[in-house]
């Protein structure tokens, strides 16, 4: 092992000189401090024995230099001294020195020393090792992320990009299918004026209905892209839930005879002065919505109700249920996926599929949410929950108010 003596007493150096290489180390001696500094800056020992008392630069002041200088490899230092007691070795613990040898020094004392100090150095190199390894794979990992965010980057661009023009290009085919198919709706309905054959107004039926399906897709797909691309136009203002629910069911009504469904408004309906904060259009139309949904997927003679009540958090909930066959918890999570009709083709249901992510986007919009309780075989409940503009009318104390929130 390389070891550097700093020692300005010519005899215990070349003692120490001769005693160090008897035992198999390589040695360096210099006659000061200030030299055994300079041999440091050159190259590595990783044993420094130093003389406590040198002039100019002494041993305690040469251990602060070093251990100050912060260099990459540890130097153990042991420091030589005529000087003992507690006080000495703590002034030399604190200088920086790792171990003391007192003269006259003993053959085998020193080499026990330098046997600690080859495994306290070895302990230094191992973890040096590691922290260089630990410093190599962190560059590594870092310029792996780098890179990996970068082409996350790229690809979310790319994305963007892709949705930007998916968007505008469905915009632009739906806006010019519109024409044509306005024009063959048109003309299927003044052919059918003309008092066709029975065969011609079978042929006729069939170009309108399906004009009229692919006119609903049309503008399902625009709906979609103005969902995708941009926030809804909304003006929220209160909205009285008791003049609402009524007027509803009465649009509803003429779909419901043509499937010979019963709808009512429940006997807890809003109470007069229940008001949400909405869009009077926009909940409208998701009300329809709920409602052509809760009649065309009931059964025969089935029954719908409309009610409402108030929730926590001053919110209210407008509630449509019907008694159809219910919704299997596998489709629960599709259920506000654009185009996704879980089954209706094969119930010849018409539709596109679009009705309840459009209805879903416009009520939290308005800050609200839709919730859904569905049980196979008794029918579902579509809850709307929107903020309470103000509360009830105060002639209706909180009980009573309980009361006609449970009776729903």
């Amino acid at each position: 092992m390389k070891i550097l003596i700093a020692e300005d007493d010519t005899t215990s150096r070349l003692l120490l000189g001769a005693s160090l290489r008897q035992l198999g180390h390589e040695v360096t001696a210099t006659v000061n401090g200030e030299e055994a500094w300079d041999a440091l800056q050159r190259e590595y020992f990783p044993i420094l024995i130093s003389d406590w008392m040198m002039p100019d630069l002494d041993g305690i002041e040469l251990c602060r230099r070093i251990r100050t200088s912060h260099p990459e490899r540890y130097t153990y230092i042991i420091l030589l001294t005529m000087m003992g007691g507690k006080t000495s070795y703590l002034e030399g613990m604190e200088a920086g020195a790792d171990d003391f040898i007192t003269k006259p020094f003993d053959q085998q004392q020193l080499a026990a020393r330098l046997r600690a100090a080859a495994r306290v150095i070895d302990l230094h190199e191992t973890l040096r090792g590691a922290n260089e390894e630990l410093e190599l794979r962190v560059l590594e990992r870092t310029a792996e992320l780098t890179e990996a965010n970068a082409q996350l980057e790229a690809s979310r661009e790319l994305a963007e990009a892709g949705s930007r023009a998916k968007s505008e290009f469905l915009s632009r085919m739906s806006h010019e299918l519109r024409t044509p198919m306005n024009a063959i709706l048109g003309f299927a309905q003044i052919l059918r004026m003309q008092k066709p054959s029975e065969e011609q107004g079978e042929y006729l039926h069939f170009i309108a209905e399906a004009g009229r399906r692919l006119l609903a897709l049309i503008d399902g797909m625009l709906d979609i892209t103005r969902l995708e691309t941009s926030a809804p136009s909304l003006t929220l203002e209160e909205v009285d839930i008791a003049a609402l629910l009524p007027e509803a069911l009465d649009a509803a009504r003429p779909l419901a005879a043509r499937h010979n469904i019963e709808i009512s408004v429940a006997s807890s309906h809003a109470p007069a002065g229940a008001l949400v904060r909405a869009d009077p259009q926009r909940l409208r139309q998701v009300l329809d919505q709920l409602l052509s949904n809760a009649i065309k997927f009931n059964h025969e003679g089935g029954l719908v109700t409309l009610g409402f009540v108030e929730v926590e958090g001053s919110r209210g909930r407008i509630e449509v249920r019907d008694s159809g066959p219910g919704i299997a918890p596998q489709h629960m999570e599709k259920l506000f996926t654009a185009f996704e009709r879980l089954g209706a083709d094969k119930r010849g249901i018409d539709g596109v599929g679009i009705g309840l992510a459009v209805s879903k986007w416009l009520i939290e919009a308005m800050g609200g949410c839709i919730t859904v309780c569905s049980t196979l075989g008794e029918g579902s409940t579509f809850g709307l929950e929107l903020p309470l503009a103000r509360a009830q009318s105060e002639g209706l104390d909180a009980p009573e108010r309980r009361e006609t929130q449970n009776r729903f």
